[in-house]
């Protein structure tokens, strides 16, 4: 995938598969960003702390069930009325429960689940708001990411600002610890626009011992024959490396085969161009950075 990957990145920016996976070593998932309803028959959990169910589409609707988060839910249908609160736009949906039926503000019912172990993830977007930047105004949106376990909430982390363009790919998924000691979870947020130059940004996120640990926001842009890409490599990632014949992923191989006991995570920066003489490219990576608290990209000299 990463071959495939930077091959797009460096002329027309990131693509993702919509292949969706859900295995005990990885759940993928292709998503919309911060849509206004649900599929019919989606198969869902509650996200919002305390929901409330009510008996019409309505906030003068009686209510009727009161629903914490990770309450198993089916989406059965979405009314035409929206409901906007802290800048997020969503219909209200019927669901069905073991209790019954009703009707939710559809931003408090989880995007994307995945039950790891004893653990259930959760992500959902309940934020939105508007970004000046010097050319106009964008659409932006907070994402989080739950973690329950016995009901509870064992962990929250925020994926603040993301940008809604006109279009784009959004991708979500959890693995396995992906070969680094100490870690339960590795967590990705992509966001990609589907068009040549919209550009992309990758969130990372380690879970571990019961904390979040964020990786450096990534990002890739490629235009007009130009572009730049960023990626993370993962002790895991080697038995795929090993398939590619394209030479600088061979020494990618050897340098993380020549690390040492502790496994580490590998920054990759690509840069490139191409013109009627051909395409030239610029590699450089080195072993991440922990400085005991947070994580930060090599320095290239």
């Amino acid at each position: 995938m990463k071959k495939h990957l930077l091959n797009l990145a460096l002329f027309c920016g990131i693509c993702f598969s919509a292949i969706a996976q859900d295995t005990a070593e990885r759940s993928f998932f292709q998503l919309g960003l911060a849509p206004e309803y649900l599929p019919e028959d989606f198969n869902t959990f509650i996200f919002g702390d305390n929901t409330q169910v009510r008996k019409a589409p309505s906030l003068k609707g009686e209510r009727i069930a009161l629903l914490a988060a990770g309450t198993p839910v089916q989406v059965l249908e979405h009314d035409t009325a929206m409901l906007t609160l802290n800048g997020r736009k969503a219909a209200w949906q019927r669901i069905r429960w073991s209790g019954g039926e009703g009707w939710v503000w559809g931003a408090l019912l989880a995007q994307a689940s995945s039950q790891r172990g004893q653990q259930l993830f959760l992500l959902g977007c309940t934020q939105g708001g508007i970004k000046k930047t010097i050319r106009n105004e964008i659409n932006v949106f907070q994402y989080t990411l739950k973690v329950l376990e016995a009901g509870s909430i064992k962990g929250q982390y925020e994926f603040k600002d993301l940008m809604h363009y006109e279009s784009e790919i959004v991708s979500f998924a959890i693995s396995n610890s992906r070969g680094l000691p100490d870690v339960d979870q590795v967590v990705e947020f992509h966001l990609a626009g589907a068009c040549c130059g919209c550009g992309s940004e990758s969130h990372y996120v380690l879970w571990s011992k019961g904390q979040f640990q964020a990786l450096p926001t990534l990002s890739t842009s490629g235009e007009m024959g130009m572009g730049d890409a960023e990626l993370y490599f993962f002790p895991a990632d080697k038995a795929e490396l090993e398939q590619h014949d394209n030479q600088r992923y061979k020494f990618m191989l050897s340098y993380m085969l020549e690390a040492p006991a502790k496994p580490a995570i590998i920054y990759y920066k690509e840069s490139g161009y191409a013109d009627e003489d051909g395409v030239s490219v610029q590699v450089n990576f080195k072993k991440m950075i922990f400085d005991g608290k947070s994580w930060k990209k090599p320095v290239f000299k």
